[in-house]
């Protein structure tokens, strides 16, 4: 008897914790992907003023050489 009364309040006890481990583990992911959204576009930017200024620089040299 205690036991099967034991087995039913760890049922109740798990199934009240998962949602709230549910909506925690969403959250986290969420925090992950916005933060791994976030480098994505920092290092896209990166590579973008990279290019950018490669450029710049490429044709400063031209015009410098055409000069």
């Amino acid at each position: 008897m205690m036991q099967i009364m034991f087995e039913k309040e760890r049922e109740m006890i798990s199934s009240e914790r998962s949602p709230k481990l549910k909506s925690e583990a969403s959250l986290t992911s969420n925090k992950w992907m916005m933060s791994s959204n976030l480098g994505k576009n920092v290092s896209v930017r990166i590579q973008e003023f990279i290019t950018g200024s490669w450029q710049w620089g490429h044709q400063l040299t031209e015009r410098v050489y055409f000069v």
